[in-house]
């Protein structure tokens, strides 16, 4: 059985010159955007719809947690 890791590197050069870019990089740039926190309310950068909270308010989430 051949390995299919071994020629990964082969696969993604096949894929940008079938697709002309690496789709999965433009993927993720159409994910970041504006949005706002969660918490606070405040509009952040955001790397996509899972990143919901902004990172001042991340951290007080982890300072709270690690006094308690």
């Amino acid at each position: 059985m051949e390995n299919s890791y071994s020629d990964s590197k082969a696969n993604s050069e096949i894929k940008r010159k079938k697709y002309g870019t690496d789709t999965f990089s433009e993927t993720m740039n159409s994910w970041e955007k504006q949005r706002p926190c969660l918490k606070c309310g405040r509009e952040f950068a955001s790397q996509g719809p899972y990143h919901r909270i902004c990172e001042r308010c991340k951290l007080i989430n982890v300072r709270y947690h690690n006094i308690s």
